[in-house]
């Protein structure tokens, strides 16, 4: 028997044909692949240094166009920066005969102390938001920078008197350091995101290859624009235009990235489509209205296209069918048992109809003056020890789904056994008419999910970090104190 044996630089530039012959002879030929004949020897190492092995099979396909134009609102902040440079020199006094080296160390030493608070105290607030809303905080380490470069182009003009220009140069050293944290924790998220085989090391070492490429090319336009812009009257008109190229780039570059986890915003965005887009008086139970195109409305570009990148509040939302105004997420057990009002519901009728799930939910309401009108303004979404990522999206689409039925007065066609059951009682029912049908329901959805590419074990979801554990009876030997 013969073989034909193909063995292909990882990098797709040559290919080795190897013919094994019957009687063990091997004939070797190499094959240049037909994408880079165009590229000679030399081109092919320009490339190789830049982009990732085996680009573009090994990184997504937002990978290149978010590149372009991050290099290009590289190349726009490398020129302002040096404007923001001769600046803060000025400030500090170079060229000011009056001015004295230790004076200009001190100021220093006061900037870099601020800078560096700012660094600790932002981290530590804002650090777990970095990755489920990695595209807002890379824009926004943008806005601070340039926001940086501003007060540092200000600060020869501001009087030194009563420390207002040590304030500026304080003030434009906190947004560097915002900047700092915002770029530096959202570069991770995006870099795992662009690495399709997982080389993510290699991913950041040709991000920085191209960055200092940028910064050179920056640096020749620099000198340039400096030479040409000497006085504060050309200065500010050139570094406006320069600001806001680089924020609009900037702007680009976020909206291209079609990011696979899920956060607050992309759910809300798929369940709203689920909602707007599902019959809930199909018999039997509630169906989906049209597969196929509710599919291509669930792409990873469509919603990618209606994500609001900057203005969005991520626990409360606007009111809309089916879709709860505020929904707490992982909150302490005491958030949960505080919203029971009596006679609504009871917490071991609730624990009941959830003991099978890994999750409590429930759904505050808000009586209006009927009755009948009931407006619930949030889901409270408590996690069970052992719950999982699919387990959390799971647990906020039922959210969904049983206000998108109560909403959609859906219970009307289950009144047949509901006659003579209180109005209080039935919203009770329907949680657990809504928990036994979405079984079936959630898995449609998430099968489609998974098809359009959402990556659905990567959950980015939690807004809280607690837990709890349900066991039967009642724990002896604790120290117990009623609830009012």
């Amino acid at each position: 028997m013969e073989y034909t044996i193909h063995d292909t630089s990882t990098n797709g530039a040559s290919q080795r044909l190897y013919q094994i012959r019957k009687d063990g002879e091997i004939r070797q030929t190499t094959v240049v692949s037909a994408a880079n004949q165009r590229f000679s020897p030399q081109w092919q190492q320009i490339k190789d240094a830049f982009l990732p092995v085996g680009f573009p099979e090994s990184v997504t396909e937002d990978y290149l166009p978010y590149q372009i134009y991050d290099s290009l609102q590289a190349f726009c902040s490398s020129i302002a920066g040096l404007l923001s440079s001769r600046a803060v020199l000025q400030g500090y006094g170079v060229g000011d005969a009056t001015a004295s080296a230790t004076s200009t160390v001190l100021l220093t030493i006061v900037q870099d102390s601020i800078s560096r608070l700012s660094t600790i105290l932002f981290a530590s607030r804002f650090s777990t938001s970095l990755s489920p809303h990695s595209k807002r905080y890379r824009l926004l380490a943008d806005i601070f920078n340039d926001a940086a470069m501003v007060l540092d182009c200000l600060s020869p003009a501001i009087p030194t008197s009563y420390g207002l220009r040590l304030t500026a140069l304080c003030a434009s050293g906190t947004l560097r350091a915002l900047c700092g944290v915002a770029a530096g924790g959202t570069k991770a998220g995006l870099s795992s995101h662009f690495a399709k085989t997982g080389n993510v090391a290699e991913l950041n070492a040709k991000d920085s290859s191209q960055e200092t490429l940028i910064s050179l090319l920056g640096l020749l336009g620099g000198t340039l624009v400096i030479r040409l812009t000497p006085t504060p009257l050309p200065t500010f008109p050139t570094l406006i235009l320069l600001l806001g190229l680089h924020l609009y780039c900037n702007y680009l570059a976020v909206r291209s990235v079609r990011l696979r986890t899920l956060n607050s915003q992309r759910l809300i965005l798929i369940t709203k489509t689920f909602t707007d887009n599902t019959d809930y008086f199909a018999p039997g139970r509630p169906k989906l209205k049209n597969p196929t195109d509710l599919r291509s409305k669930l792409t990873l570009a469509a919603i990618a296209g209606r994500e609001n990148i900057l203005f969005y509040n991520s626990r409360r939302q606007p009111s809309c069918s089916g879709i709860p105004n505020t929904v707490l997420l992982a909150p302490p057990f005491l958030a949960l048992t505080s919203r029971l009002v009596a006679p609504d519901v009871t917490l071991p009728a609730l624990l009941k109809i959830f003991e099978r799930e890994p999750f409590l939910i429930w759904l505050r309401q808000k009586r209006e003056d009927l009755p009948s009108k009931l407006v619930w303004k949030e889901a409270i979404i408590v996690l069970k020890q052992g719950v999982t990522s699919e387990d959390i999206v799971k647990a906020w689409m039922l959210a969904e789904y049983i206000e998108a039925c109560r909403q959609n007065r859906i219970f009307v066609v289950w009144q047949a056994g509901m006659r003579g059951v209180v109005e209080e009682e039935m919203m009770v029912l329907l949680v657990r008419r809504c928990v036994e049908e979405f079984g079936r329901v959630w898995e449609e959805r998430r099968g489609m999910l998974v098809g359009c590419g959402w990556d659905l074990n990567d959950g980015m979801l939690e807004e809280g970090g607690f837990r709890v554990r349900i066991e039967e009876g009642v724990v002896s030997g604790v120290e117990q104190k009623k609830m009012e």
